[in-house]
């Protein structure tokens, strides 16, 4: 080369750090941009998650007050059944049926199966099958049969305990 050249461009002695240091910039601004990024994902991450439990909270606050309307709708639809129950119709049966050897000792109706209970007793077989044939011809009572019967022996008086179940149908005359 020519010995002049030398002093017209000084030497580069720094540049291999120069180089170096600016990788170690590059790399070092490449890695606050990823951590920025997955900051920034993380906290769409938790502000919708934020968000969906406020909903949950939002919606689980309603059920206080659906609980105490479904408890007057439940009292309401129980006093209507009871309003709606054929009160006069089953009595009114039950009285034209009613024999002088059939004692009636429990009335038990439930409303919302409409389903009859009859327990009594009567002096014997014969009187006890009259008295089921007679609520079985009543227009209000469906189904009637005899769920249990048993000869009992008191004081030397021999009777027949029943209970005798019905299916109440038709709609109440009084509304």
């Amino acid at each position: 080369m020519d010995p002049l050249s030398h002093y017209l461009r000084p030497p580069l002695r720094h540049a291999g750090w120069l180089w170096l240091l600016v990788a170690v910039l590059l790399i070092g601004a490449a890695w606050l941009a990823q951590d920025t990024y997955q900051v920034a994902a993380r906290t769409e991450q938790l502000a919708a998650r934020s968000e969906r439990l406020q909903a949950q909270q939002r919606r689980a606050a309603k059920p206080v007050d659906d609980k105490a309307s479904q408890r007057t709708q439940k009292q309401w639809a129980a006093l209507q059944a009871e309003r709606d129950y054929p009160w006069p119709e089953i009595f009114l049966a039950i009285e034209r049926a009613g024999k002088a050897d059939v004692e009636l000792l429990e009335f038990q109706p439930d409303k919302t199966s409409r389903q009859l209970i009859l327990r009594g007793e009567a002096r014997d077989r014969r009187a006890l099958e009259a008295y089921l044939d007679a609520l079985a011809g009543q227009a209000v009572l469906n189904r009637v049969h005899l769920s249990h019967q048993q000869t009992v022996l008191r004081e030397r008086l021999e009777t027949v305990e029943f209970e005798i179940k019905a299916v109440v149908v038709g709609p109440s005359s009084n509304r």
